[in-house]
């Protein structure tokens, strides 16, 4: 009748995790750590470029031009920014002379900022006019980037 007693309750020795069980325990529970954490600030960075972002659009050319040319990107450029914005004309470019890019044709972008790596790919910025009269900055970059005849534009807010 008394033979429970000699024992904790609760307490079976019997059931201990061996070193190696719990190492293997502790290893799993870190790993999972870790890539929940690794998992939750991607998701993060994520958030934060989709909150910048206003929209991406592709267009297709009739046919593959040689380079990205600063008329071309001009051109598409307003055509993605109209996409989002009530009244395209209150839009007007900043002007971005970047002499230094590698523009193919030798003659320097004067609203286009061509990317030093990728020449057929860089940014305008429009800025919305009516606003800057009344005293506010609403501006735009709008991404973009040739690859054969796809142009990808990619409207956002700047950071």
């Amino acid at each position: 009748m008394g033979e429970h007693l000699d024992k904790p309750i609760g307490h079976d020795t019997s059931r201990r995790w061996s070193a190696p069980r719990r190492a293997l325990a502790l290893s799993c529970i870190t790993m999972a750590v870790v890539v929940c954490g690794y998992m939750a600030v991607r998701w993060m960075d994520e958030a934060v470029k989709q909150s910048y972002r206003v929209g991406q659009h592709t267009f297709e050319l009739a046919e593959r031009p040689a380079y990205l040319t600063e008329a071309l990107a001009i051109a598409k450029t307003r055509e993605a920014l109209a996409l989002h914005v009530s009244n395209i004309e209150d839009w007007t470019i900043i002007p971005y002379p970047n002499a230094k890019a590698a523009v193919p044709d030798g003659r320097p972008d004067l609203s286009f900022a061509r990317s030093a790596v990728n020449p057929n790919a860089g940014y305008v910025l429009f800025r919305d006019q009516r606003a800057w009269d009344n005293g506010h900055v609403v501006e735009l970059f709008v991404n973009i980037s040739l690859e054969g005849n796809r142009v990808t534009c990619t409207v956002e807010r700047p950071k």
